[in-house]
């Protein structure tokens, strides 16, 4: 795959607090995010919808077996609090990896945003967990199963935004600005409501700034990647507004992740991961004789 990674000349840092782990919010364009998302997070962990199984029932299996994916069953009118203690509860397990979430809710083709669903975006409120928007225009042109094309080598432009900090949102001293049909709302709604509008705000501005810069002429910047050493894998070795090649073996972010394997976890889990393992073994044992 090896694609050529250009970071804008604007992009924040990757947040890597593992202190307090993050929501990473990224925008969902082919199914190639299943593993390009994890590099640009340094090995995040997805949150995804039990239908994503039977799509990519491969990488799905393996990132389970990694404790690399928090599954639920998404359905209009999901109630929020079970989301969110769904999500806490996987999340205590791997507490030193931030969470990936696709906030659209869909694979977004075009060229500007969308509406962001809010379901999550109250999880993290809720939980108080930092979030960062992390936009990466070009996903699609590496691989994109409706149109069945690959083009290893492609140019991926992403942006990092700035950390959302949804914890001044929640404080009791914080009344937002009453606006036109806020009078029957209660002061969480109306809190919740801006931090909404907080997200939706810096998550439409990134994909601008991303959008725009890879509409720059990108034989330029292939020229320039020729050109360009070889470099490490690490998302801070690459410059703002410069294009690396990643050089490094594709599934590293997620490869480290199997290290969790041995992380205190409750037996059961690791128990049934352990057969799971096994009979993929067999089966491929099998099928291979």
């Amino acid at each position: 795959m090896r694609p050529v990674l250009r970071r804008t000349p604007t992009s924040n840092s990757l947040y890597t607090d593992k202190k307090k782990p993050c929501f990473y919010l990224c925008n969902h364009r082919s199914w190639a995010d299943f593993t390009l998302d994890s590099l640009l997070t340094a090995g995040g962990t997805y949150i995804s919808r039990y239908g994503v199984i039977l799509g990519v029932p491969t990488p799905i299996l393996y990132s389970y077996l990694a404790g690399s994916i928090i599954l639920f069953n998404r359905r209009p009118g999901i109630d929020r609090n079970w989301l969110t203690n769904h999500v806490k509860a996987n999340w205590d397990l791997h507490p030193e990896s931030g969470i990936i979430v696709y906030p659209e809710g869909t694979r977004n083709l075009r060229n500007h945003s969308l509406p962001l669903k809010r379901g999550l975006l109250e999880s993290a409120f809720r939980l108080g967990a930092p979030c960062q928007v992390v936009i990466a225009i070009g996903k699609d042109r590496l691989f994109n199963e409706k149109a069945l094309t690959f083009h290893p080598g492609s140019q991926i432009t992403v942006h990092y935004g700035p950390v959302l900090d949804p914890t001044p949102f929640a404080d009791p001293a914080f009344e937002p600005p009453m606006a036109s049909g806020d009078e029957e709302k209660t002061m969480e709604r109306r809190r919740l409501e801006a931090w909404y509008a907080h997200v939706q705000q810096a998550w439409d501005e990134c994909w601008d700034v991303a959008q725009k810069t890879d509409d720059i002429d990108a034989e330029f910047f292939a020229k320039q990647a020729k050109a360009a050493p070889r470099q490490s894998a690490d998302r801070d070795d690459m410059p703002p507004g410069g294009s690396k090649p990643f050089t490094g073996p594709f599934y590293q972010p997620i490869t480290d992740n199997l290290r969790r394997w041995v992380s205190p976890v409750p037996a059961r889990a690791n128990a049934w991961r352990a057969v799971l393992l096994g009979a993929v073994g067999l089966g491929y044992a099998l099928w291979f004789r």
